[in-house]
Parts: C-alpha cells; sequence; structure tokens
C-alpha cells in the first residue's frame, strides 16, 4: 500500500523484484534527492525513482465488528476473538480490511491490520494488551473496523526475510510485573512496558535465586584483644523450630548461609511479622548480635541524608519517579571468607555462619551502602539516588527517564544485582522519599 498522505513514498531495492514478479515492469530513473529523512528523523539514501500505474482498492465504509461475547483480555497477553458484522448483509467468504476502530482506541489495546474473509456471519480477529491489567470488552462493543475489498483488486504477498524481533510482549519469564503509573499517556505506557520487558532479567522470577555481587567481599574487623563470644541458644516452641528448619534449609539450597565451626555463636530466632492474619503468623529469621556488634570495629562510611536527598532532587526539578527495591539486597551482598566465622549463629539444628551479609551485624549497613555507590557510581545525585537496597529515579521528561531507567538495569545486571518487582514502582508524578 502507498501513502498518499506523505511527500514521497518510499520502498527497499528488494521490491523491485516483487514488482517484476507479479507483471509490474519497472525502470529506475536518477533522483535528484540524494537523501531522504523520514517521518522519525532518519535519514535514508536515495537510488533513484521508479514510476508505478497503481489501481485503487474499493473499500465499503458501512461495516464495523462488534465482539459477539464479553471478552477479557489477560495482561501481557494475545487472544483472537470471533467478532460479528454490524450494519451489514456480506456475502460469504468476502474479503476485507480489518483494524482497530476509534473505540477500542480509548481501551488501550494494540490490533493488528490485516486481510480477513467472512465466515458464518463472523470474523476472526487479534488483539493484544500490553498492560500489566486485564482488560474487559462488553458484548455488542465496537472492536474492529472491516472494509470490503473488490475481488477484481489485486494482492500479493511479500514474503520476509531474516525478521527479528525487537519488542512486543515478553512471556518468557513469569514475573510478578512492576506497579507502573496510571497517568501515562498509551504510547508512553507502551515504551515503558516494552523498557521493563526487554530488562526482565533484572528481576527476581519465582524460579530465580538472589541475585549476587561478589566484586567487593565485606570484611569484618575485630581486635585481637577481643575473645570469642559463644551463647545458649534461645528456646523456641514446636511450632519456631518447624519454621526456623524450613528458614534453615531454604538459605542453605540459596547459599547464604554454610556449615560453621567458628568459635563465636550468636542466637537466633524468630519475630512474628505484623500481619492483620489471626490464624497464620508469618515469622522474621533473626540474630541476635548485640555482643558480637560490641567487638567490632566501626564502619564510618556515609548514609544518605533527608536533607541530602532533597536537595539533590530539589536542583532537578523532576516530574517523573521511579522506586526500585532490590530483593533481600543484604543477601545479594558477599562476605570475604576470613570474616564469615564472626557471623555464626547457632541452633537446635546446630552452627552456622553467613555467606551472604547479614541484618542486624554492625556495618552491615555501611558496608551495602558502599557496594551500591560503587554499582552506580556515576549516576548517583545526577538522576538516582541510593538509601542502602532502596533507589530512586528521577528525570525531568519522560524520554529522559526512559533513559535513566535503562543506564540503571543496565548496571544493576552487570553487578548480578535482582529487583522485587513488587516492590517497584514506576513513571510516578509524585513518590515518598525515604524515611531517613
Amino acid at each position: 500500500m502507498i501513502d498518499t498522505g506523505a511527500d514521497i513514498s518510499v520502498a527497499n531495492l528488494s521490491m523491485l523484484s516483487k514488482l517484476d514478479s507479479v507483471g509490474i515492469n519497472v525502470v529506475v530513473k536518477p533522483s535528484d534527492k540524494k537523501v531522504i529523512i523520514t517521518a522519525n528523523d532518519e535519514h535514508v539514501e536515495s537510488v533513484g525513482t521508479i514510476n508505478v500505474d497503481l489501481k485503487k482498492i474499493s473499500f465499503d465504509p458501512r461495516c464495523v465488528l462488534i465482539a459477539k461475547s464479553d471478552i477479557t483480555v489477560p495482561p501481557k497477553s494475545e487472544v483472537v476473538i470471533a467478532a460479528k458484522i454490524k450494519g451489514a448483509q456480506l456475502p460469504e467468504n468476502v474479503l476485507g480490511l480489518a483494524s482497530k476502530s476509534l473505540s477500542l482506541a480509548s481501551r488501550v489495546l494494540l490490533a493488528a491490520n490485516s486481510i480477513a474473509h467472512v465466515s458464518n456471519g463472523t470474523v476472526m480477529h487479534g488483539l493484544c494488551n500490553i498492560f500489566d491489567k486485564p482488560i474487559k470488552i462488553k458484548k455488542n462493543s465496537n472492536v474492529v473496523k472491516f472494509v470490503c475489498i473488490s475481488r477484481d483488486d489485486k494482492l500479493f504477498d511479500i514474503k520476509l526475510e531474516n525478521t527479528q524481533q525487537v519488542g512486543g510482549v515478553n512471556n518468557k519469564r513469569d514475573i510478578d510485573l512492576p506497579d507502573v503509573s496510571r497517568d501515562l499517556k498509551v504510547k508512553e505506557r507502551g515504551q515503558l512496558n516494552e523498557l521493563l520487558s526487554k530488562h526482565s532479567d533484572v528481576f527476581v522470577n519465582k524460579e530465580d535465586k538472589l541475585g549476587q555481587y561478589d566484586v567487593i567481599e565485606h570484611e569484618i574487623h575485630i581486635p585481637d584483644t577481643c575473645k570469642p563470644i559463644r551463647q545458649r541458644p534461645y528456646k523456641l516452641g514446636a511450632k519456631q523450630k518447624e519454621v526456623l528448619e524450613n528458614v534453615v534449609s531454604d538459605m542453605l539450597k540459596d547459599g547464604i548461609i554454610e556449615p560453621s565451626t567458628s568459635p563465636w555463636a550468636a542466637p537466633c530466632l524468630l519475630v512474628a511479622k505484623k500481619s492483620n492474619n489471626t490464624t497464620n503468623t508469618d515469622y522474621r529469621f533473626v540474630v541476635d548480635y548485640r555482643r558480637v556488634n560490641e567487638c567490632i570495629e566501626l564502619n564510618a562510611h556515609p548514609l544518605l541524608t533527608t536533607e541530602d536527598a532533597l536537595e539533590s532532587v530539589g536542583a532537578k526539578q523532576p516530574t517523573y519517579f521511579s522506586a526500585l527495591d532490590l530483593k533481600s539486597g543484604f543477601y545479594q551482598s558477599s562476605i570475604h571468607p576470613k570474616s564469615r566465622p564472626y557471623t555464626a549463629w547457632r541452633c537446635h539444628l546446630g552452627l552456622f555462619q553467613f555467606r551472604r551479609l547479614p541484618m542486624g551485624l554492625k556495618n552491615s549497613p555501611q558496608m551495602f551502602q558502599r557496594l551500591m555507590e560503587t554499582v552506580l557510581h556515576g549516576l548517583t545525585f545526577k538522576f538516582c539516588l541510593i538509601y542502602l537496597d532502596d533507589i530512586i529515579v528521577f528525570s525531568k521528561t519522560f524520554e529522559d527517564h526512559v533513559q535513566h531507567l535503562t543506564a540503571v538495569f543496565e548496571r544493576l545486571k552487570n553487578a548480578g544485582l535482582k529487583l522485587h518487582p513488587k516492590k517497584c514502582t514506576f513513571a510516578k508524578r509524585q513518590i515518598n522519599i525515604w524515611d531517613i
């Protein structure tokens, strides 16, 4: 099809052989235009011009396809729907050009422009939902425009060669979808969803192990004058022991802890999480490092303050914000093998020590902050802020925001760090700075 609204219609050289195969002979003539600038500002070199006799395609604008039943298009999915003709009686097997109706555009669904035929008064057509929420279409809603094509019109196929998929719906990884702002325009939401699909491997899915950054291995310094501290394990009830056994099993499997022969031994406990659920109690695993912490030398690496955060963000006057949260961030950071014995803890299952950075240990926040500043060096305060395992990305324009998120994603992937998709929010107009 030729774009009759364009100043110039451009065709690839390979199209010449296609035209010849259907009996259209053309001669390439010299062109006075050496370079053509397209609508998306791409510069295309011109090799000549051709004159082609074109035939019109006859359209019947009366036809509209309506949904035969209530339809729900799941998130990140494509479905083929059955639509019936409204406002026209068409012969069986008549051909037509199917395209998205204006009413469907408001539902931000995608629909391909395609040649379709009528069968039993019905046309099958594909709809695609690229967003993270299901979209519903009611019965008898206008979904697709259908314009008839005369049987006298000449149609021929163009064979696609060396094609490559560069975007679209990503079905390869089963991740919990992040929270994307509903304030975005349709085009912007599409761009952001494409970005998240492209970088889906920076998010932890249900089968993934945690990420691990081992370029920096944290060291714990204790004076030689401090003798090893050994404490008795705390008593746990039968239910808590069962929970602890599952926790230990998971941490061993994920490489977070390992069996230990250390002379150090801190007690562990399970702390009930706050919840409205009165039947099942969730617990948080904690090691009581209070006595060990008294021996550890202080690391004075600074953490981000509220004043620095507000001053940095205020100076840029951003209008788009994204909040990224690492999945169990401390557990993605490695401890130097010589320092691991200082992290040892005991329970009824035996003695274990951490291979990854534990919470509750003196200097853990400072060491992790240093790691994150190393990973995102050169980006912080320009368009992102770091407070431990939380990252805020801020930008003046949406285009800048996409570029800034891309830069952060690339750094995290190169470092082997993973985000928690359910705790990330994207392209918000306002956001709460951490309670620092």
